[in-house]
């Protein structure tokens, strides 16, 4: 009965919404929740039965009721109805877990890395957010479907095949380039919406771009950097003690450049949080006092633990 409804939803809406046509395996991956990596565009020939038993075994008691004439509803188990809607609400979530995973096998190396990031705790939260205006959470059609592309490694149509740097350009390249100041763009907009939510949990005395005490560079390992004029992004009184000044550094990093390929999300997070505190952790803990924290996101949205 649906297959009809289906077929307008692969072949017209899906196309029009994301401006390329999707091939079967494409849409199979669409229909998981954003969460899982997709995008919630419902498969009704697949789900229907689904949902249609779901709802037979959560409703068991009120269509005994409905049959017996009985209208008091004070006699259903409500105890026993939220347990049986928990029982279901785990059995979903492992069919969509055993169905990523099946999905995650059939694609090809690039997908694969692509629905790993986008299944990253916060990566998917612009998909389910409220398109709020002041907070400029607002995407036009080409935003929109630039993201989507972005999301899944998808070819992007009018990227010149030449970036102004003189490299040959790609998406990944472009979200690499330092030329046109997109790169520090991006990293100062999360460095001052970190400031932003140190100043809204009430830390005091919350500093962007901080310098650092003058330091003897014999005194500290190799790797440190020791210059008179390092900075770190942000600094805030009060995180973990009342008078404790707690520094931050964020780095902002392309997972599916060259370098990270073939890497883990866990050792990509793990190797830039860990460049970050060779260069800064001993030269604050041992000359400001202090205490430092990396924090390394990725251009996919997702964050370092």
């Amino acid at each position: 009965y649906f297959a009809p409804l289906e077929s307008k939803i692969m072949h017209v809406l899906i196309p029009a919404l994301l401006g390329r046509p999707v091939n079967q395996h494409e849409r199979d991956i669409l229909e998981l929740p954003v969460r899982c990596g997709g995008l919630g565009i419902i498969n009704p020939v697949r789900i229907t039965s689904r949902e249609y038993a779901y709802s037979v075994a959560v409703t068991k008691d009120h269509v005994s009721l409905i049959n017996q004439q009985d209208p008091d509803i004070t006699k259903l188990d409500m105890g026993k109805i939220k347990e049986k809607k928990e029982e279901l609400r785990k059995q979903k979530e492992e069919f969509l877990s055993q169905r990523f995973k099946v999905l995650h096998k059939e694609s090809d190396h690039q997908l694969k890395n692509h629905l790993d990031q986008a299944r990253e705790k916060g990566a998917s939260t612009w998909l389910s957010t409220l398109p709020l205006k002041d907070l400029n959470y607002v995407l036009n059609r080409q935003e929109f479907q630039d993201s989507i592309r972005l999301r899944y490694g998808w070819k992007i149509q009018g990227v010149p095949s030449k970036c102004a740097c003189g490299n040959v350009n790609s998406i990944y390249h472009a979200l690499d380039c330092k030329l046109g100041g997109y790169v520090s763009m991006r990293h100062n907009a999360i460095r001052d919406t970190a400031a932003f939510f140190l100043r809204e949990a009430k830390c005091k005395d919350v500093r962007i771009e901080p310098a650092l005490l003058t330091v003897q560079p014999s005194s500290f390992s190799r790797k440190t950097n020791t210059q008179d004029e390092a900075r770190l992004d942000v600094a805030a009184v009060g995180l973990y003690a009342p008078f404790e000044r707690t520094f931050f550094d964020i780095r902002v990093t392309h997972p599916n450049c060259d370098t990270n390929t073939f890497k883990t999300l866990d050792k990509i997070y793990k190797d830039h949080e860990k460049e970050k505190k060779d260069l800064y952790e001993e030269r604050v803990l041992q000359s400001e006092k202090g205490s430092f924290v990396p924090l390394v996101f990725t251009t996919s949205g997702g964050m370092g633990p």
